[in-house]
């Protein structure tokens, strides 16, 4: 019994028809799928189109040789698992084969015995490969999410603070009762600390969710939800800020469409896309 995975995808490649015959008739009979070659070029031509676990080649072949091949074959999928066959192996060879990236080397006439366990080999490491591009992948993207928390965080605690301070500028000219234009003057100061106040708490509740997040304890509720509605709230938040920095925002027009979403949810997406 092959201890193999199932329909693991392997290219053959050998300018002996008769030798290559019977490797694919071996391997298909160990749950390989098999694709024959009888040049490094018609090889070089299916790896190009297609993705496969392994590449078994011969190392002498007239035009595009064995080493070339796996060259070649690394450069379409690093992670593709290579193993060479030769019946005029020598050291020097041998260490040109590993040096490219192959993993094993096969001198002929072999066995099954002989090959099974060296292609076995082959998958564990391609394995091995293929676990540490996840791993990299996914270290990569917790940077990327670090960043971004870190510049969210640094952006947010900005506007905090000049939230704060534009709060505490209208609180103090309130207090003092020293209005130049009169009542106008002290409804706009008292609508700007308004104003300010609901940004602030909208920037907590943010942060909240941020941790609520990174806890994996944020709960989503989820109904029908009029997008219009969440728009104009969502520009109306974001408005004040781009009037501090000369910026005219475009809402679009209205579209009548109805979402399934959490709306808090969404409308935090929204601001933050347009903030």
């Amino acid at each position: 019994m092959s201890r193999f995975v199932p329909s693991l995808r392997i290219v053959v490649v050998d300018d002996q028809l008769t030798h290559l015959k019977a490797l694919c008739d071996i391997l298909e009979q160990h749950d390989f799928e098999t694709t024959a070659c009888s040049s490094g070029e018609a090889a070089l031509s299916r790896l190009r189109e297609d993705s496969f676990d392994l590449l078994l080649t011969d190392l002498a072949m007239p035009g595009i040789d064995g080493l070339a091949l796996i060259e070649a074959a690394r450069a379409f999928d690093p992670c593709i698992a290579c193993v060479i066959m030769t019946g005029a192996g020598t050291v020097d060879t041998a260490v040109k084969a590993m040096k490219i990236g192959a993993l094993d080397y096969i001198i002929k006439p072999f066995k099954a015995a002989t090959l099974l366990p060296a292609l076995e080999r082959a998958v564990e490491f391609r394995q091995l490969r293929l676990q540490n591009v996840k791993l990299e992948a996914a270290r990569q993207e917790e940077a990327r999410a670090n960043q971004e928390k870190s510049a969210f965080l640094s952006g947010t605690s900005h506007e905090l603070r000049a939230r704060l301070n534009s709060m505490l500028g209208f609180a103090q000219t309130l207090a003092s009762g020293q209005f130049p234009n009169g009542e106008s003057d002290r409804q706009r100061f008292a609508q700007s600390i308004v104003q300010s106040g609901k940004r602030l708490l909208s920037l907590v509740n943010e942060i909240l969710d941020l941790a609520q997040i990174e806890s994996g304890k944020a709960p989503l509720v989820i109904g029908p939800v009029a997008l219009d509605a969440v728009l104009r709230e969502a520009y109306a938040i974001v408005t004040p800020l781009a009037q501090a920095r000369q910026i005219a925002l475009a809402p679009p027009p209205e579209s009548g469409l109805e979402l399934c979403a959490d709306q808090r949810r969404l409308k935090q997406i929204l601001v933050n896309l347009l903030s």
